[in-house]
């Protein structure tokens, strides 16, 4: 399978198109300050192993940029070809959900990359599956290096939580956006996950309570050794791709299969603060990627939409 290559220079002003790439080993390393380094993204070692047909074969790297999601979407209004994946070493305002930051200092380490698809609007439940879809290749992927207690925390986010008496910790975060372009709907999928910075004790992702103490972990933090950034990458590419040709109730099943929050209590944070959080617990997903909580006051179930609130695990 062919592949395309966009290099950026540092400038930003223009990019090198390299086309029918004969592919040679290389591994660059980016210095430090204190003269530390560290491998950067491979792109050779990643398309070997890659094994699909259009996700991730027209590829756009960055050393630093805002956050590739602004690529993405720059990318899309150009009509890239779907699957076009954007990566980064490094985002100086890598977002998550809600407009929140994401911590994006993992050089070398991380990874930090937005999938670009093209969906006709005509068919709305593709971009449901692929909000779906996304987070069940993450932790298949995060499941095959050898880890386990690994889930998916409504809508899209990986945990890990091994000892349900313990805070839940989370490896990745990610979110979609979408913009009407032409006759085709854009779908900009977002993924920032801890692949091997030790971020065990350091680092706050989600600010949503400042009292969360140690909510990060990185996959090599669970694994106790370094991942593959390279293969781990293909790797999503590749279960991604498959999941996509699948039907939405089979997405649906899988993603049910891998519900980290499924029968357990979870305190609610609505959006406004005027409201108080409230504890309920947590029945799975609706048709419409929607979680549906059954309230403890005896009042039945509702369904929350991810725009409206904010969900913590509570110690069981």
């Amino acid at each position: 399978m062919k592949s395309v290559l966009k290099l950026f220079n540092k400038s930003n002003q223009n990019y090198k198109l390299v086309q029918n790439l004969t592919i040679k080993q290389y591994r660059f390393k980016h210095i430090f300050r204190d003269g530390t380094t560290s491998n950067l993204f491979s792109f050779s070692e990643f398309q070997q192993a890659l094994k699909t047909k259009y996700i991730g074969r027209c590829f756009i790297y960055r050393l630093e940029t805002s956050s590739t999601m602004d690529i993405a979407k720059r990318e899309a209004e150009e009509n890239c070809p779907t699957g076009t994946l954007v990566l980064a070493e490094n985002q100086t305002k890598g977002r998550g959900r809600k407009g929140r930051s994401w911590s994006s200092k993992g050089v070398g380490n991380d990874l930090y990359f937005s999938v670009i698809y093209h969906v006709k609007p005509e068919n709305p439940l593709e971009l449901l599956k692929l909000n779906l879809s996304v987070p069940v290749a993450v932790v298949l992927a995060i499941k095959e290096e050898g880890a386990k207690d690994v889930g998916i925390k409504w809508p899209n986010d990986i945990w890990y939580w091994p000892n349900p008496k313990e805070n839940a910790q989370k490896i990745c975060g990610m979110l979609v956006d979408t913009n009407q372009i032409g006759n085709s709907i854009s779908a900009c999928s977002g993924v920032g996950i801890n692949v091997n910075q030790s971020i065990k004790f350091e680092n706050i992702i989600d600010s949503h309570d400042s009292n969360l103490k140690n909510v990060a972990i990185s996959v090599s933090d669970i694994l106790q050794r370094k991942v593959n950034r390279e293969l781990f990458l293909a790797s999503i590419c590749n279960k991604l791709e498959v999941l996509l040709s699948y039907s939405f109730e089979h997405i649906m099943s899988m993603y049910h299969e891998h519900d980290i929050l499924y029968g357990k209590e979870i305190t609610i944070y609505p959006l406004d603060t005027q409201n108080k959080p409230y504890p309920a617990k947590a029945k799975g997903i609706s048709k419409y990627g929607n979680l549906l909580v059954e309230l403890l006051d005896g009042t039945g179930i509702k369904e929350l939409i991810a725009e409206e609130v904010s969900i913590r695990p509570q110690k069981q």
